[in-house]
């Protein structure tokens, strides 16, 4: 007969494209002139079909190892999208370890079969900034993301995080913490020097980790009312505890993103980076 092997689960959701390890454990004793040959195959079928569960066709392979029972796959676009499901089979037979040829293929091979879910994200959901023009370290602006949907009630509660993207493109969090809040204000740094635009947005992530995002471009300009900015950093760092509670975080994390273009003196650039360095 062949080895018998066994996957320890028939069933896997993930909630977003990512690497998956899958490993078939042997639970037939290994006679000492064999070995067993692994194979791996692939099949894929929509969503609600469980026709493939338990077949022995259909499945395309892409892996053979011996003694090695364990795969690592990358589960990412554009071969594997959200919202699907993919079926892996592993088949193990034999192997004479003298001649390295199938041993008792009359017995054919064992199988084991595991379905991949890739839960679909959250879709449909906007983001509203208002107002959609102001001044940098001046207009309080409002973000608030709402009309997500999700594939079910397990997907709840949905967190979100706001945030805005530097010069380099890189996230700045406008928040201390995700949380289930889906709105918050906020100040903005000033815009590019070509026409003054930055570029804000939230992330949307669900129960299973799956995560949409929605961004938009506003228009923030230099204040003429703030006049010396450094004093202004300052003195508004320097009005918050020196242990910060959450809601302080995330005005110091929002007075570092606001002043991301402006020239500041060292000490006052220093002083921020040492303010979000205690509310990390």
């Amino acid at each position: 007969s062949p080895p018998e092997i066994r996957l320890p689960q028939s069933n896997i959701e993930l909630g977003a494209p990512g690497r998956i390890v899958l490993s078939a454990f042997r639970s037939s004793s290994m006679p000492s002139n064999r070995s067993v040959a692994f194979s791996w195959g692939l099949a894929l079928r929509d969503a609600t079909d469980e026709s493939m569960n338990g077949t022995t066709t259909g499945y395309s392979p892409f892996l053979s190892s011996r003694n090695q029972p364990t795969v690592a796959v990358s589960l990412i676009p554009p071969h594997f999208v959200p919202g699907m499901s993919y079926w892996f089979r592993v088949s193990a037979r034999w192997v004479d370890q003298e001649s390295s040829t199938l041993a008792g293929a009359g017995a054919g091979a064992s199988t084991a079969v595991v379905k991949v879910h890739i839960r679909s994200p959250p879709i449909s959901g906007v983001l509203d900034v208002s107002p959609i023009s102001g001044f940098a370290l001046e207009t309080s602006f409002t973000l608030s993301s709402r009309g997500w949907r999700v594939t079910d009630a397990r997907s709840l509660p949905l967190i979100f995080s706001f945030y805005l993207k530097t010069s380099n493109n890189e996230r700045r969090s406008l928040t201390a913490l995700s949380s289930t809040t889906n709105s918050i204000y906020s100040l903005l740094p000033l815009g590019d020097r070509e026409n003054s635009t930055v570029v804000v947005g939230v992330e949307v992530v669900d129960a299973f980790g799956a995560s949409s995002i929605v961004e938009k471009l506003l228009q923030v300009r230099e204040s003429f009312s703030v006049e010396n900015k450094d004093e202004f950093l300052v003195a508004r760092l320097g009005s918050l505890p020196s242990t910060p509670t959450s809601t302080d975080s995330t005005i110091i994390f929002q007075l570092a993103a606001a002043s991301e273009n402006m020239d500041l003196t060292v000490s006052t650039r220093s002083t921020l980076v040492s303010a979000v360095s205690t509310a990390a």
